[in-house]
């Protein structure tokens, strides 16, 4: 999949922004299709092999919730994360014994910055994006990627961060890397592989939100073109 490709593409653009909403938050969230053709509930996971002690969340893979957290702002812009759409970087707990996820929030970054992040994923394993991907699809299991995961640990992605910080001049201190307690988690879905391409497209242009998150995008608008 040439992501940086299909970000450039006008015609693309159009159709994908109006198929990016429906397929991830309308059918994941809003309406919850379930099915081998959906996102799968995270529970089907558990006991994977090499990825069951990640619990829900597996590293190197995308996420949509419904979040309950608190206001947070970023240089005096307020904005309320209700809806994360995270690519999963890690787990961890805190010294309160509060468990959580950590990632990158793709709503807080533009199209174009998801494009190079989502390129530099596929590339990682081409093979398995390419061709095992669909293989494993046609005996209607899923399967995860065991060189992005590699990639990502031991440090919790700290590797990859910083990768894409300086390969692609992205502030590695954005405000889109945070983490999100479980237990203020409602409604969790992974989005599946075949929607990562609509992910660049996944806008919110109405109301009052999507005019906080086109802010803050704009903050963290620096990736090379």
């Amino acid at each position: 999949m040439n992501y940086l490709r299909l970000i450039k593409d006008d015609f693309i653009q159009k159709e994908y922004e109006k198929l990016a909403y429906k397929t991830i938050v309308s059918d994941l969230i809003v309406d919850n299709i379930q099915g081998i053709k959906r996102a799968v509930d995270l529970e089907y996971w558990s006991d994977e092999r090499d990825f069951a002690r990640f619990g829900n969340f597996v590293p190197g893979n995308f996420y949509i919730f419904l979040y309950n957290g608190e206001k947070v702002t970023q240089r005096k812009e307020a904005y309320h994360d209700k809806v994360p759409v995270i690519l999963a970087l890690g787990v961890g707990e805190n010294e309160k014994k509060m468990k959580y996820v950590y990632g990158l929030n793709f709503n807080l970054l533009p199209g174009i910055t998801r494009a190079v992040i989502l390129q530099e994923i596929n590339d990682c394993d081409k093979i398995f994006f390419e061709e095992n991907i669909y293989k494993e699809h046609s005996k209607n299991r899923h399967v995860f990627s065991e060189k992005v995961l590699k990639m990502l640990q031991p440090d919790g992605g700290l590797s990859f961060i910083k990768l894409i910080a300086e390969k692609y001049k992205i502030d590695k201190n954005s405000f889109a890397f945070r983490r999100y307690y479980l237990s203020r988690i409602e409604k969790y879905r992974m989005i599946d592989i075949w929607q990562w391409k609509y992910l660049p497209f996944l806008e919110y242009r109405e109301g009052i939100r999507g005019a906080e998150i086109k802010k803050i995008q704009s903050m963290n608008a620096k990736t090379a073109r």
